[in-house]
């Protein structure tokens, strides 16, 4: 099991699950996005 070393280590590719590739090459947890409102249907 993976273990942070500090608050600010990231975890490796292999154990993030629901994680986002941002655009510098960094992994990131998901974070939702609570204002999200889906397209109306048909659009």
């Amino acid at each position: 099991m993976w273990k942070a070393e500090s608050p600010d280590d990231g975890p490796p590719a292999e154990v993030m699950v629901g994680g986002w590739l941002h655009d510098n090459g960094e992994l990131r947890r998901f974070t939702p996005n609570p204002g999200y409102e889906p397209a109306t249907e048909g659009e």
